[in-house]
């Protein structure tokens, strides 16, 4: 336990470290750290800005993840930090976020992760309750396998998280359900005996 807990201060405090990087372009809440040339720590990430005022040195900083920070803001700027998330869809840079999984899987980073699929993986995440065991891995719902992340299926996959988007903010994201819910992609884990609880509204 001591040894996962660890493992999540420390990734913490790398990602605080590359924090300092300004917004980008149209982007109010969510921007890219600087690229990280190192071996293990390879690439960049998606920042999302926190409320400073509301903390109080760094040691309150480090146990939250950007789902805490998320829930920090209103609903009006929850819905554009969601729809920044989208803006992403080009970006094939490759990702050196790490998450906190279950006790089991402890903090980690995938491989070959790259900042447009990030953004999928931290746009369905701002909505689970816990870590339920998935990772930032997409597979066809029917093989199992992982997917091909070509133009095509990447364009497939926003378009399937911008009309749910839409969906969910003309109901008042009064009845959430999972982004991916009945469509040919899951994440890896998600066929798990673990389910995988969401918030139930916002």
């Amino acid at each position: 336990m001591k040894k996962h807990l660890f493992l999540i201060i420390i990734s913490l405090i790398f990602h605080l470290m590359t924090m300092a990087t300004p917004p980008q372009k149209d982007r109010k809440f969510l921007w890219k750290s600087d690229l990280d040339n190192s071996k293990e720590f390879y690439g960049s990430h998606i920042v999302l800005k926190i409320i400073e005022s509301k903390y109080i040195g760094a040691g309150m900083i480090m146990l939250k993840d950007d789902r805490d920070f998320f829930s920090d803001y209103s609903r009006e700027d929850k819905i554009n930090i969601l729809k920044e998330y989208l803006k992403f869809e080009p970006d094939t840079n490759i990702s050196n976020k790490t998450y906190a999984f279950t006790p089991d899987w402890g903090t980690s980073k995938s491989d070959n992760l790259t900042i447009q699929v990030e953004a999928l993986f931290s746009f369905s995440r701002m909505f689970m309750i816990g870590y339920p065991p998935i990772r930032p891995v997409l597979l066809d719902k029917e093989t199992g396998k992982k997917i091909e992340l070509n133009k095509k299926n990447i364009k497939l996959l926003y378009n399937i998280y911008r009309k749910w988007l839409i969906r969910q903010e003309k109901e008042g994201f009064k009845n959430i359900t999972w982004p991916l819910e009945k469509t040919p992609f899951i994440w890896e884990g998600e066929n798990s005996k673990q389910k995988i609880i969401l918030i139930k509204e916002f």
